[in-house]
């Protein structure tokens, strides 16, 4: 579709091997009841920290990126946002909410804020409000954004974006912030 100059939006509210199972709180988890038992490379697919850190330099010097993204998504013409319930490897929860009943949680999010819905409201600024309202009841569920984050949500037009370090979670009583941030991003302790 992005070939023949389609705009894509898509979104999957499901983990890698689909299906459900339920936990002691009614929470369940989206799976089947098989093994994976595909090979994996044992070297490290993730680099050195010094190649990141090198890597995130030559990529804020105004150097042009020439990388594809796991699964075939390439970033040269991104005419596609994925939006995703979670990391290839987790697991994406359904949850009761009240009045509601029960919700892929990512669904559940998602629709919360497309009725809040304001002007200009990026495809990235929505990846950062569903990554914190997932993350406040599922920490083993991340929630992912490939694609064209720039681009307002439901339209064609991009908006320059401003960076921003988001806040996962604050602990008052040991003085300590939890920012989704690292090295990859030229971060450091």
């Amino acid at each position: 579709m992005v070939d023949k100059g389609l705009i894509v939006t898509i979104v999957l509210d499901c983990c890698y091997s689909g299906g459900a199972t339920r936990g002691a709180s009614g929470d369940a988890v989206r799976s089947v009841a098989t093994i994976d038992t595909i090979v994996r490379p044992m070297e490290s697919l993730v680099a050195t920290n010094e190649k990141l850190a090198q890597t995130w330099r030559g990529l804020s010097g105004g150097g042009t990126r020439n990388l594809m993204l796991g699964y075939g998504w390439s970033l040269e013409g991104m005419n596609y946002v994925l939006l995703a319930a979670c990391q290839p490897s987790e697991s994406a929860y359904e949850h009761y909410f009240d009045g509601v009943g029960k919700h892929g949680v990512l669904t559940y999010w998602l629709l919360d804020t497309l009725k809040q819905l304001r002007p200009n409201l990026t495809y990235k600024q929505l990846h950062d409000r569903l990554l914190a309202k997932v993350h406040s009841e599922f920490v083993h569920q991340t929630p992912l954004l490939q694609g064209d984050g720039s681009r307002v949500v439901l339209g064609s037009k991009p908006i320059q974006l401003q960076y921003a370090v988001n806040v996962i979670n604050v602990n008052l009583a040991q003085k300590r912030l939890l920012l989704n941030t690292g090295q990859v991003q030229g971060i450091d302790k």
